[in-house]
């Protein structure tokens, strides 16, 4: 005669339980894991980004791209690094049919210009702009400085404009990409305005460069492309940061800016 053995209720629990034990520890360790994994793609679409920006540079006199979609205003997308790198960098998705407030997207952004942790939901939800209701869909994850943009105006105590590759003292140290707030005015724009957080509401410049760009999508921090084509996953103090007792305004002492050229560092 065979006797069958089965599991007893304890011995049940006590498997379930190891098993919930051997969750609780490898599901975190697998969550940062796809952190990183996330943090590496948006580190090497800013590079892709870079290498198109280097590409457009020396087919068009070292004079960098201009900006198109606006915050806030009117956009003119024919003029934005968007479309004028589009070769470039392999332009994919993001196409709109017809304007104004009729426009229809036909396709989300599928390239480079998407980092693979941004939850902005106007990929696929138009903002409305203006007066006229335009609707205006999120082109990219990534903005452009504002201080380089080719057809900017003179920028705030600056005697000569940057819109040339040799204008910049130190591309290594001067920002050029970065990672766009996902709501807000700035979450449909192409660039942000660093020349302004100078005048952040009681100091807090962080506060004002939060409403232009993401400073936390990665683990904190944010991924930052620079003119000279590298890029690198940093807290926002770590390059901007102002020494509130050495200013006198409006002469600005920094400890950190490498969004103005004129001090990159």
């Amino acid at each position: 005669m065979s006797t069958k053995h089965g599991f007893t209720l304890v011995e049940l629990l006590v498997v379930i339980a190891i098993i919930a034990l051997l969750m609780a520890v490898l599901l975190p360790a697998l969550g940062g894991v796809r952190t990183q994994a996330r943090t590496a793609v948006c580190l090497s679409n800013m590079r892709s980004l870079s290498l198109a920006l280097q590409t457009y540079l020396h087919c068009n006199q070292d004079r960098f791209p201009s900006y198109g979609y606006k915050h806030g205003a009117a956009s003119d997308p024919r003029k934005s690094w968007v479309h004028v790198m589009a070769e470039e960098y392999g332009r994919t998705g993001g196409d709109i049919h017809g304007q104004g407030s009729s426009a229809t997207l036909r396709e989300e952004v599928r390239d480079v210009r998407r980092c693979p942790a941004d939850g902005s939901l106007h990929f696929v939800q138009p903002r409305q702009v203006g007066t006229s209701a335009e609707r205006v869909w999120r082109q990219t994850s990534y903005g452009s400085n504002f201080y380089l943009a080719a057809d900017d105006p003179l920028q705030i105590f600056k005697e000569e404009r940057f819109e040339r590759l040799g204008r910049i003292p130190r591309p290594a140290m001067t920002i050029y990409w970065v990672e766009l707030a996902e709501t807000g005015e700035f979450a449909t724009a192409d660039h942000i305005h660093a020349e302004k957080w100078i005048y952040a509401p009681g100091g807090d410049w962080r506060a004002k460069a939060a409403t232009e760009m993401a400073l936390a999508r990665h683990s904190g921090r944010a991924n930052y492309g620079f003119v000279d084509g590298h890029a690198r996953t940093l807290r926002f103090e770590d390059t901007y940061a102002i020494d509130l007792a050495g200013s006198r305004p409006p002469d600005i002492a920094w400890f950190r800016n490498m969004y103005d050229p004129d001090v990159g560092r």
